[in-house]
């Protein structure tokens, strides 16, 4: 699954998880952000990442809260999305967060990246993946919606919170891929 060129429509990238080494990958990543896309992402505007929070969202216990990165290829690859999820203290559900790049987007990559993250869940036991999305936020809720989540409202701050079983998530995929044309490309 990792480190095999994955076809896009847009061409081809690699799926790998994140380690450390690609801490400067990930600050030019958030560098290359627009504003809304900040917002939409971590809840509210901020003007920079640090080095060590990048360390910190690189250097993750990859067995409990998987991070994983599609990249460009070639001599300097870049970031181009960011999926992962965050397991629950009672192990048997994860928060599923994700970011694309701006020239990225509707390419069907955050789709990939909740399909493959729905596998590694399932393999590990747990029974679903859950996210928390902004209101104004209609391409992550469409996508969350359109595989197979249930959605609810924070009656708080009014974000909206889906609910993904991974039984639907892993049945999903495989048509996701095969409407998107995403395919493994051999070597």
């Amino acid at each position: 699954m990792f480190n095999t060129p994955i076809q896009f429509l847009s061409g081809p990238l690699i799926l790998r998880p994140l380690t450390p080494e690609d801490t400067p990958a990930l600050l030019a990543f958030f560098d290359s952000h627009d504003e809304e896309t900040i917002r939409m992402r971590y809840g509210h505007y901020r003007n920079e990442m640090t080095v060590d929070a990048a360390k910190r969202l690189t250097s993750v216990d990859q067995s409990r809260d998987p991070a994983l990165a599609l990249f460009t290829t070639g001599r300097h690859p870049e970031i181009r999305a960011i999926g992962r999820y965050y397991l629950d203290d009672a192990g048997t559900s994860g928060e599923a967060a994700f970011v694309v790049h701006e020239k990225a987007r509707r390419n069907g990559l955050a789709g990939f990246l909740l399909g493959e993250l729905a596998v590694l869940a399932s393999e590990r036991g747990l029974k679903e993946l859950w996210g928390t999305v902004l209101p104004d936020n209609h391409g992550m809720a469409a996508l969350f919606l359109a595989a197979g989540g249930t959605e609810t409202t924070s009656p708080i701050d009014e974000e909206k919170i889906f609910h993904l079983p991974l039984d639907r998530l892993v049945r999903w995929r495989k048509r996701f891929l095969t409407a998107k044309k995403i395919h493994s490309v051999s070597p």
